[in-house]
């Protein structure tokens, strides 16, 4: 820390933005992603966004697609789990009938969607201790911002898509230098442009 109480650069956007990706074994690919994003602040309003790619399914299910499209262009799509994904040029957007969220970190919590065709039930494992991440531009997923997130491990997550688990399991990963599950919760998330 530089011992500064005001950072310069713009906030992007700030709220939440918690994953679930799974495969069949740790070194397999990613058969299931889900990244649900939780904004209460951006220059695009105040919304919801799921972006799940599953086999056949490629949607993005929002309740403000001017701030989904923006969070798909400029973060989403930089996320090393969707990074190299064809599948991110074929999402399809989907305008969400109702969200219920169900939990907390600590018991274990779900996100469920509805949206026309679509049925989707997030749920995650009680979560381990939370831990705070800060990452400078070179380090952050962009490489233009900084991100600071109140993060958990959750060792168990699945997705259910129409009342059918989808497939996969949660991996350990490498998450900057560290072991992590593939699962997580990643709350009070802040993404501020790098500082000049």
């Amino acid at each position: 820390m530089d011992g500064k109480a005001i950072r310069p650069g713009e906030v992007a956007w700030s709220g939440d933005n918690s994953g679930i990706y799974l495969k069949h074994e740790p070194g397999g690919a990613y058969v299931t992603r889900a990244s649900y994003f939780r904004v209460t602040y951006s220059r695009h309003g105040t919304g919801k966004a799921l972006v799940l790619l599953s086999g056949r399914t490629t949607v993005c299910l929002h309740d403000n697609e001017v701030l989904a499209r923006w969070l798909v262009a400029d973060f989403a799509r930089h996320f090393p789990q969707f990074r190299s994904a064809p599948e991110m040029d074929r999402l399809d957007y989907v305008g969400l009938d109702g969200h219920v969220s169900k939990g907390e970190a600590r018991r274990g919590c779900r996100e469920r969607f509805s949206a026309p065709g679509y049925e989707v039930d997030l749920r995650w494992s009680p979560a381990e201790a939370p831990f705070f991440v800060v990452l400078a531009p070179e380090r952050s997923a962009t490489g233009r911002h900084e991100m600071y997130s109140l993060f958990f491990d959750v060792r168990e997550a699945s997705v259910f898509l129409d009342g059918r688990r989808l497939p996969g399991a949660v991996v350990e990963r490498d998450l900057h230098g560290r072991s992590a599950p593939s699962s997580f919760l990643a709350l009070s998330e802040t993404w501020v442009t790098g500082r000049d």
